[in-house]
């Protein structure tokens, strides 16, 4: 198979979304239509093995932890520790300390409003965190009952994984 480079510099793909590709000129983003890219015209199939129930439970899980999963993470980083995200942004300059301010709140606004429109958003913050438990529960539950071996493969969770962190980023 050929190698593929890995290269990203922050910028969102034309519809605004993460993860997304570019491969011979043409961008693809997110993660379903990724793969269905890569399996049409590189031949990957990451699924390939699995059964239709397999095939259910991996585009299942998918969804939870990008539809879900995702937007609790989000809320956690960019609303509820807020302060905490802003001391590991580094912005070099004499008003940097202001900059990161001013980045990490029009961030939190943008994450509320995108929140409240998915729907999650208008949840309490317990009610919130209480939905992040169950999915984490649900996550641990898979691993260790090697399920999640058998429904996602590694190739397919990675990129799910990798695509995540470069969204909450």
């Amino acid at each position: 198979m050929k190698t593929l480079q890995n290269y990203f510099d922050g910028k969102l793909s034309p519809q605004g979304k993460m993860p997304w590709i570019e491969y011979n000129h043409t961008r693809v983003s997110g993660t379903e239509f990724i793969i269905d890219f890569l399996e049409e015209k590189l031949g990957v199939n990451l699924n390939k093995n699995l059964n239709p129930h397999e095939r259910a439970v991996s585009r299942a899980v998918t969804k939870m932890v990008e539809d879900h999963f995702y937007w609790t993470l989000a809320y956690c980083q960019w609303v509820d520790n807020l302060h905490e995200t802003e001391k590991m942004i580094t912005i070099p300059g004499p008003l940097s300390d202001l900059l990161k301010w001013i980045l990490c709140h029009l961030t939190k606004g943008i994450v509320k409003r995108e929140m409240y429109g998915q729907g999650i958003g208008r949840f309490s913050e317990e009610e919130i965190y209480r939905l992040m438990e169950k999915d984490m529960r649900s996550l641990a539950g898979l691993l260790v009952c090697n399920l999640l071996s058998w429904y996602l493969t590694p190739e397919h969770l990675t990129t799910l994984l990798h695509g995540m962190s470069l969204s909450s980023d």
